[in-house]
C-alpha cells in the first residue's frame, strides 16, 4: 500500500499535472471558437458573446484552466460542441473500446506467451523457425493494414462475420462475439507477435540457469521443469513487455476502431478532431494518459508478485 501511495504522489499526480497543462495549452493555440463552432456560422455576436460567458471562455486564461481542471477532476469534462456534455459520450463510447481492449488483450498475451513458451523450449527446431517467421511478419504489418486484410478476407471474401459494428454482449452474445472477432484479431495479433518474441527469450535464458540443470538432474520430467521451474522466473521481463503492450493498446484501438467503425472512445476522438471539438480532444486525451499511468502501475505491481525477492517498498521504480 505505501509503494502505491508512493507511486500516486511522486509520478501519477504530477505527471497528470504536467500533461493536463500541455494539453489544455495546445487547445488555445488551436484556432476557432468554441462558442462559434458550437452554434454555427449564422449565429449572431450577441448569443456567441452570450455562450462565451456561459462556458466560461472570457475568464482569464489561467483560472480557466484551475476551472477546467477542477471541473475534469469531479468527472465533469463540460460541453461538446454538439451541444452534449463530453461526459454523456464519453461515457457510452468508454464500454465498446473495454471490451475491444480486454479481447484483443487477453487472445494477444494468451497467444503470445503459449507461442513464445513452444518456440522457447523448441530452439532451433521447425516450430520455433516457423514461429518467428510469423512474429516478424505481424510485427511488421500494422494495425491498419491488418484491419483491413482482416476485413477483406473474412468479411467481404468468406463472409464468416459482419464487417463493422458492435453489439451489445447484453443484447446477444453471439452476434456481440461475431462483431468483435475481427477487430479484435487485428489488434491482438501484433499484441501476440511482440509478446512471443520476449518470452521465446526469456524462457532459453531460463533454461540455461543452474537450477534447472539441478532440477533435470533429479529426474523430473520436462513438463515438470517448464512448468514449476521455468515459466514463472521467465515470466519477469514479459511483465515490462505486457504492461507497454496494455499502453500501446490505447493507440491501436484509436485506428482499429475506424476500420471496423467501432463505437468506441477512439473513433469519438478521430470524429472529435475532424469537428474541432475541443472540449471533447481535451478530456478523452486527458483519460489517455491516465490510463497509461495506471497500466504502468499495474506492471510494477505484478512484479512483486511474479518474485517475492521485489519488496512493494522497495520495488521496481520506486
Amino acid at each position: 500500500m505505501n509503494y502505491v501511495l508512493s507511486r500516486l504522489v511522486r509520478q501519477f499526480v504530477p505527471v497528470i499535472f504536467i500533461a493536463s497543462v500541455l494539453i489544455f495549452a495546445l487547445m488555445e493555440l488551436l484556432p476557432g471558437d468554441p462558442a462559434l463552432i458550437i452554434l454555427g456560422e449564422t449565429a449572431t455576436p450577441e448569443s456567441v458573446e452570450a455562450l462565451r460567458e456561459e462556458m466560461g471562455l472570457n475568464e482569464p486564461l489561467p483560472q480557466r484552466y484551475l476551472t477546467w481542471l477542477g471541473n475534469s477532476l469531479t468527472g465533469d469534462f463540460g460541453r461538446s460542441v454538439t451541444g452534449k456534455q463530453v461526459t454523456e459520450l464519453v461515457q457510452s463510447s468508454l464500454p465498446p473500446t473495454l471490451e475491444l481492449a480486454f479481447v484483443a488483450f487477453t487472445f494477444g498475451n494468451l497467444l503470445g506467451i503459449t507461442m513464445g513458451i513452444v518456440a522457447g523450449i523448441n530452439r532451433g527446431r521447425l516450430p520455433d523457425i516457423a514461429i518467428g517467421l510469423a512474429s516478424s511478419l505481424l510485427i511488421a504489418v500494422p494495425s491498419f493494414v491488418a484491419g483491413l486484410i482482416i476485413l477483406l478476407v473474412f468479411a467481404v471474401w468468406l463472409e464468416w462475420f459482419p464487417s463493422a459494428g458492435r453489439v451489445a454482449f447484453t443484447d446477444d452474445p453471439v452476434e456481440s462475439a461475431k462483431h468483435v472477432i475481427l477487430p479484435a484479431l487485428a489488434l491482438g495479433g501484433i499484441i501476440a507477435a511482440v509478446i512471443s518474441r520476449f518470452t521465446r527469450q526469456s524462457i532459453v535464458d531460463t533454461l540455461t540457469n543452474d537450477y534447472i540443470r539441478t532440477a533435470r538432474a533429479k529426474g523430473l520430467s520436462e513438463r515438470t521443469v517448464i512448468l514449476r521451474h521455468a515459466l514463472k522466473p521467465s515470466m519477469m521481463p514479459v511483465v515490462t513487455v505486457v504492461g507497454l503492450q496494455l499502453g500501446g493498446l490505447i493507440g491501436g484501438t484509436i485506428v482499429v476502431e475506424q476500420v471496423f467503425t467501432w463505437p468506441g472512445m477512439g473513433r469519438l476522438l478521430v470524429n472529435s478532431i475532424n469537428a474541432r471539438d475541443y472540449p471533447t480532444i481535451q478530456s478523452i486525451t486527458l483519460l489517455l494518459v491516465g490510463s497509461y499511468l495506471l497500466f504502468n502501475l499495474l506492471t510494477d505491481l505484478a512484479y512483486g508478485w511474479l518474485d517475492p525477492r521485489i519488496r512493494l517498498g522497495h520495488g521496481v521504480g520506486a
